[in-house]
């Protein structure tokens, strides 16, 4: 395993892109979303959202789905967050890599690579791996982000109606063939390193 620190400076889409805005989880009570994210998604990717009135309190269900469809072949990209709740521990990034990596039948050590990444307010790991899953080679490109210390403790003030919704964690996972996700392996990055959210982060 490989552990090297990430930049995102580096990664630009090579596809022309555009701002879209990605909703938080509702609270279980009430279908509303509060719009939280936003990311440069490329215009060729077509997203998939939940139905406006299916809860997505639980943390298994995906805040949104992007896909990118090639030659009958397709990539998907994931977004999940988990709300900061007092008393329940929160998932480590090093747990979450852990479980991705556990997922495949066989990993290829050789292309598994975990890189310490911070953007956003957010810090955690990203992983790059290839293996055989479900008995087909596939490749993954996954980023597990922590909300930082210093913003999680000024959000936790409240001092802003969203606060309590932006105190969550999120994981950003992209799977597919490994020829189709290298070719798109730029364009997945940059959009990844540019989640982030719509409104500005209080002075920590």
């Amino acid at each position: 395993m490989i552990c090297v620190f990430i930049s995102c400076n580096k990664y630009t889409s090579p596809s022309p892109t555009h701002w879209q805005l990605i909703a938080g989880r509702d609270n279980g009570d009430s279908p509303e979303r509060p719009l939280l994210y936003r990311a440069l998604v490329p215009l060729q990717w077509i997203r998939e959202d939940p139905p406006a009135t299916e809860s997505i309190a639980d943390t298994m269900k995906p805040l949104c789905t992007f896909y990118i469809r090639e030659n009958h072949q397709f990539i998907r990209i994931i977004i999940h967050t988990f709300p900061l709740v007092q008393g329940h521990p929160r998932i480590t990034p090093q747990m979450q890599v852990t479980r991705w990596k556990q997922q495949f039948q066989e990993l290829d050590l050789a292309t598994t690579q975990v890189q310490q990444d911070s953007h956003g307010g957010f810090s955690g790991l990203f992983l790059e791996t290839e293996g055989i899953f479900e008995g087909v080679p596939l490749k993954i490109m996954g980023w597990t982000m922590q909300l930082a210390s210093p913003y999680e403790r000024q959000l936790a003030l409240g001092r802003m109606p969203l606060d309590s919704n932006k105190r969550a964690d999120y994981t950003i996972k992209a799977s597919g063939p490994p020829h189709l996700m290298n070719s798109h392996r730029a364009a997945i990055a940059a959009f990844a390193c540019s989640f982030e959210f719509i409104d500005e982060l209080p002075a920590p």
